[in-house]
């Protein structure tokens, strides 16, 4: 994920999906993370993550796989973006035995607007569930993979005090969700000024079941992102089921890089 840049959707663009035509989704080409278990002040790892960009002209390809201490591959992620815009992702979680989907593409009803279609289909056997989605995109409708850059591109904004809002797609439910980020506390980590931004649901009920992410990013540009913590892609077993749990997210830069995702 990115450096700085502008948003570009052109005058009559029906298109919601933010356009990242001035930042280069692909850059870095390879980052890693460590996930921690929250409370055990960094040391006992659920997962290490890498993502991993490949460009081919104006498409780029994505994945990003979650790992366990074992090595064991708990779930991976797939993205594809042309010309800076989201056309597809799916995911699957190997151990809860869950695969998702977004696309993005054009209404059949009307043409020039756009909708996203989600699916989610839990287990293999014939009886499997399936719980299907569509709706219209609304402006700035984003997935995990571009909470970073949005902020980055509304930085002013949020260094303002503004409570920047966006659409989250989510797969459980198969919805999008008004979501806004806002600049709560600075500080410093590693000796290097930090902002922490919090973020969370802007509708008060949905805001009851999700608790906030909270990112730690350098104040000063690039305003690379150090850690986040809150709510992560692979499941944990709790109680007999598989359940979404928080995590402390800590990102190894690249040598040399300016980029990369929460």
């Amino acid at each position: 994920m990115l450096l700085l840049g502008r948003l570009v959707c052109p005058a009559g663009d029906t298109n919601n999906v933010p356009t990242f035509s001035s930042i280069d989704l692909a850059s870095p080409r390879v980052v890693t993370g460590t996930f921690y278990e929250i409370g055990s002040n960094r040391q006992k790892v659920l997962f290490t993550f890498r993502r991993t960009a490949t460009r081919t002209g104006d498409q780029i390809q994505v994945e990003e796989t979650f790992t366990l201490p074992d090595d064991a591959v708990a779930c991976r992620e797939h993205i594809h973006y042309l010309a800076g815009r989201l056309l597809s992702y799916d995911s699957e979680d190997f151990r809860a035995d869950i695969r998702g989907s977004i696309v993005v593409d054009a209404d059949p009803k009307n043409p020039k607007k756009e909708r996203v279609r989600l699916e989610q289909i839990q287990g293999r056997n014939p009886g499997a569930r399936v719980v299907k989605g569509v709706e219209l995109l609304q402006t700035n409708t984003l997935i995990s993979d571009t909470i970073y850059p949005f902020i980055l591109e509304h930085w002013e904004d949020v260094m303002r005090g503004a409570a920047v809002k966006f659409r989250l797609v989510s797969l459980e439910p198969a919805s999008t969700f008004g979501f806004k980020v806002v600049k709560e506390a600075e500080t410093t980590a590693s000796g290097r000024p930090t902002v922490r931004i919090k973020m969370e649901p802007s509708n008060l009920v949905v805001a009851q079941l999700i608790r906030p992410i909270y990112f730690t990013i350098e104040k000063t540009a690039p305003h690379r992102v150090f850690s986040y913590v809150g709510r992560i892609t692979p499941r944990e077993k709790v109680g007999g089921a598989w359940k979404f749990v928080d995590a402390e997210a800590v990102i190894d830069w690249p040598s040399g890089g300016t980029n990369a995702p929460p």
